[in-house]
């Protein structure tokens, strides 16, 4: 029970040091209509979605670059999974800082040109989901 106790601890102490990682360094993605930054992750499953916003309550990678989460939907899943196209996610009167931050790891990265990301407790909207490389934003827009 003590070992198990120390793990736990252990993965705890770590978790909050990636989210406040995430927080204090990280950036906020712009929603501003000439600088529109969009983040796209590969989810290696199809999901029914209630919502179009999404919350990564673990650390998960995503990437600046459709190209790279098309390359690793191919890969990885066979083209099983699908591309979600990640946007800043606004309330009137909640703070963007508070939904749309990401880290930047591209200056750690052994490959800095794919614009490697991680998100971790913050909210973004599903500006489009990309399945077997067909765009459905079409039909999100009547949602």
């Amino acid at each position: 029970l003590e070992t198990s106790k120390t793990r736990h601890s252990e993965i705890a102490n770590w978790c909050r040091l990636l989210i406040e990682a995430v927080y204090c360094f990280g950036d906020t993605l712009s929603a501003l209509q000439d600088e529109q930054q969009y983040l796209y992750v590969n989810i290696d499953c199809k999901l029914l979605l209630n919502v179009l916003q999404v919350q990564f309550n673990a650390p998960t990678s995503t990437s600046m670059k459709y190209v790279v989460s098309k390359m690793c939907n191919d890969e990885l899943t066979r083209n099983r999974g699908i591309v979600l196209k990640l946007a800043a996610l606004s309330y009137g009167h909640i703070s963007s800082k508070d939904l749309n931050v990401f880290l930047n790891l591209s200056t750690l990265s052994d490959f800095p040109n794919e614009f490697e990301c991680m998100v971790y407790g913050h909210r973004f909207e599903v500006a489009d989901i990309m399945v077997n490389t067909e765009s459905i934003a079409e039909s999100l827009d009547v949602l």
